[in-house]
């Protein structure tokens, strides 16, 4: 985490690891599908239990010198909030699955996501994701047999309607002036 930037809303984010560029529409459609699905059955009590126990030992790196750890003071102190170092470790322990999950659910909307995409063909994404045609996913030598639950599952995402209505190309050489 960042010191100084002064957060009045959270970010949420999902990241895509990068793939072929053939692949693109359809690694989008299952990122969606995933939050979706995400969103209506939250988390199980194995992934909670993972997540408590993660992020209360992560907020000891976000003051791993003292630089940080004033910086995290100082923002704090700024934008009127309990010191997160402080109070954070005793807050997660505090929490409970059906709080977190009602939580995903009232603050977490797929319809609204925004989403950028980094690719070398942005007409051609664009154009795939927007069509209402399928965008199945391309694999080499190592498909899924025919009739499997795989190629059944890949068929419903590749199958998927985005519904984009807004989209905007813009290239490398307009953001790095």
């Amino acid at each position: 985490q960042q010191t100084g930037t002064g957060r009045v809303q959270n970010a949420f984010s999902v990241w895509i690891r990068p793939t072929e560029a053939a692949n693109g529409p359809f690694a989008l459609k299952a990122a969606i599908r995933e939050v979706e699905n995400w969103v209506q059955a939250g988390l199980l009590p194995d992934e909670f239990a993972r997540m408590k126990k993660y992020l209360g030992s992560r907020i000891a790196l976000w003051a791993s010198d003292p630089g940080r750890r004033l910086g995290w003071a100082t923002e704090a102190v700024l934008m009127g909030w309990p010191d997160p170092i402080a109070e954070l470790p005793e807050q997660i322990a505090s929490l409970e699955l059906s709080a977190v999950n009602e939580a995903i659910q009232r603050n977490i909307d797929p319809d609204g996501i925004d989403i950028v995409v980094v690719t070398g063909d942005g007409a051609s994404f664009r154009d795939a994701v927007i069509e209402e045609g399928a965008t199945p996913i391309v694999y080499g030598d190592s498909a899924p047999p025919e009739g499997s639950d795989q190629s059944k599952k890949d068929a419903e995402i590749a199958d998927i309607v985005l519904g984009i209505s807004q989209s905007e190309i813009i290239r490398t050489e307009e953001i790095f002036r």
